[in-house]
């Protein structure tokens, strides 16, 4: 190979890189497993991880740390105390801010030569193939049914692999698809609950427990990208689930029998959208997390007409029933009325429709001019009538 000139691109530049990379990586490359074709191929992959919680955090340290070309969060939550149990990346100074972008200066940090990028974004069902697309697999560090099927039937439509995990209490499951018509999440789990589980919140998580299933999430899509999948072994088998028992320190390899009639059977007739679920409850929002939602949006007001024609919010348009069947294609769908009471009931029928909705949960009167203290944005719990 000629490299013509000087300097951090020339010869020595590309010197000094050879040299880092083999000290840096030396452990990794003398495995026979993986050699200099294996760092290779771990070097110029694209890894998409969703979420940047208790599993995607020690899952992107690791994968950072394994040399991995690109790397890219996405995350829209910010960093709360209770988050620093098991989200060790973070710090008390980092309260408060995004935590796909703290992960991704933290991770720069530990390795300069990834590109790691922090995006302040939920998956959802408009920007989910692109992203994906983008990449070649996808991690799913997500913390809820919704979204780990929304990874599933985009992987499906876009033919790549991901890797899924999740934990309860002392147990973990991961499993890794390739985004084929072999077997898939649905297969597994066909549709997402109807019945109210509890999260981590509610039941506890210990951090070790979910350092441990998201150090194999990073394991499985190292080897995935270094193609060391061993078909005659089922714990190391695409479509595999993989079920943990820590206490016990018990686990077993399931082969994921493919479900009839299952979409991935013919995923190009996909139909990509948010399902909700009932562990989903939190579907209130504030005037201010409105104004700041970069994403593709639109706001219904719910009053009746004569309200409207008062006075509304200048993006707001009145909603009209006939819209329920061609919103999908829109965006969020946020919704307000005087108090938000109204707003939460129309929510609540969107969400049974599976339409990504929320609603306002603050009270704002329209009529009023907007100098009368009255028109401040006065928080106000619609859930309170």
């Amino acid at each position: 190979v000629y490299i013509s000139g000087n300097g951090k691109n020339g010869v020595i530049g590309y010197i000094v890189s050879f040299v880092k990379i083999h000290i840096v990586f030396l452990r990794q490359i003398i495995l026979p497993q993986i050699g200099v074709d294996g760092q290779k191929a771990i070097r110029e992959s694209k890894i998409l991880l969703i979420g940047a919680g208790g599993l995607g955090l020690p899952c992107a340290q690791s994968l950072v740390a394994a040399g991995v070309g690109q790397l890219t969060i996405l995350d829209d939550d910010l960093i709360e105390l209770s988050n620093l149990q098991r989200q060790i990346l973070f710090c008390e100074g980092d309260v408060g801010k995004n935590k796909a972008l703290t992960a991704a200066l933290r991770l720069k940090e530990q390795n300069s030569d990834v590109i790691v990028e922090g995006i302040k974004e939920n998956l959802n069902s408009f920007n989910a193939r692109n992203y994906i697309s983008a990449h070649d697999i996808v991690i799913d560090g997500s913390d809820n049914f919704s979204t780990k099927f929304l990874i599933n039937d985009a992987c499906l439509l876009e033919r790549k692999p991901w890797v899924y995990g999740s934990v309860s209490r002392f147990e973990g499951q991961i499993a890794l698809f390739n985004g084929n018509s072999k077997s898939c999440y649905r297969c597994l789990y066909e549709r997402p609950p109807r019945i109210k589980i509890e999260n981590c919140a509610e039941q506890g998580i210990l951090g070790a427990v979910t350092g441990i299933v998201a150090n194999y999430q990073a394991l499985e899509a190292l080897k995935y990208l270094i193609s060391l999948q061993d078909v005659k072994n089922i714990s190391s088998q695409v479509g595999a689930l993989h079920v943990f028992d820590f206490m016990a320190l018990e686990q077993r390899g399931l082969l994921i029998s493919k479900r009839e009639n299952c979409l991935c059977a013919n995923p190009d007739h996909i139909e990509l959208r948010y399902e909700p679920t009932a562990c989903e409850t939190n579907f209130r929002r504030t005037w201010s997390e409105f104004t700041n939602d970069m994403n593709q949006k639109i706001l219904f007001d719910v009053r009746t007409p004569k309200e409207f024609q008062d006075g509304h919010h200048s993006e707001g348009r009145m909603w009209q029933d006939e819209y329920t069947g061609h919103i999908n294609s829109i965006g969020q769908v946020y919704l307000y009325c005087l108090s938000g009471a109204r707003a939460k009931q129309k929510c609540i029928e969107l969400r049974k429709r599976g339409i990504s909705a929320f609603y306002i949960g603050e009270y704002r009167d329209f009529s009023l001019p907007l100098d009368q203290p009255s028109d401040r944005f006065t928080t106000f719990c619609a859930d309170s009538r």
